[in-house]
């Protein structure tokens, strides 16, 4: 099924002796619609959820990172882009998943720093230590002429 799926921030979870994997799609409005895949084996063959898309929200859909498990509970972070892409990270609680249904609740939100005011993008857990990406944007006067000249270098290779 995947071989033939554009699936954008893919992760992998392992639960109830099966993986999930769960992703937007490239040409079905990748920040908005959630979609689940399951399979016996890592390597597959995976089987769509019933319910694809299994969540249609622009503030939560798009996955932001591994799951985190903690406490026998399992999160899964999402990125915020109702307001821009990867505008911070929306962290959700599982609560039920199998072949036939999925649920999960809103936990908490992670807001950029005023360093990184203009996003947070992905968030990285391992052995207590925890990665999160910010974005800045920077605005340049030139910043067309870099853009032209980036073009013109792409188009003569």
């Amino acid at each position: 099924v995947l071989e033939k799926t554009s699936a954008i921030d893919p992760t992998i979870l392992k639960y109830k002796s099966k993986y999930w994997i769960f992703c937007t799609l490239k040409n079905d409005h990748s920040n908005l619609n959630l979609h689940i895949y399951y399979s016996e084996m890592l390597e597959g063959p995976y089987t769509a959820h019933p319910l694809n898309p299994v969540k249609t929200d622009i503030t939560s859909a798009r996955p932001a990172g591994d799951f985190i498990e903690y406490n026998s509970d399992i999160f899964r972070p999402s990125q915020n882009c109702s307001r821009t892409y990867g505008g911070s990270i929306i962290i959700n609680k599982l609560v039920s998943l199998d072949e036939t249904k999925f649920q999960e609740e809103y936990y908490c939100e992670l807001l950029p720093s005023q360093k990184y005011s203009d996003g947070l993008h992905t968030l990285s857990y391992k052995d207590e230590i925890y990665a999160i990406d910010g974005k800045k944007i920077y605005w340049h006067p030139f910043v067309w002429w870099y853009r032209i000249k980036n073009k013109i270098n792409a188009e003569k290779k």
